[in-house]
């Protein structure tokens, strides 16, 4: 409400400052390296080794462009 009573009309939401987003690369570095160590190793095992849940391990993994055999 104090956007608007300030006579801002945007719903957009703006940029702010603050510290960039490390965590993620630090889990995601730590996930390559388990996958590096063994290049069988499960999403689930991954997953529960760091403490992080199924999807956003699946989801570094992907992106750190490992896929699935078969």
């Amino acid at each position: 409400m104090k956007h608007f009573k300030e006579g801002n009309t945007s719903t957009q939401v703006e940029p702010r400052s603050g510290h960039p987003r490390t965590a993620s690369t630090e889990h995601e570095e730590t996930v390559d390296e388990i996958i590096q160590d063994d290049r069988r190793v499960t999403v689930d095992t991954t997953a529960r080794t760091t403490g992080m849940g199924h999807n956003p391990v699946k989801e570094m993994t992907e992106s750190l462009g490992y896929k699935k055999d078969g």
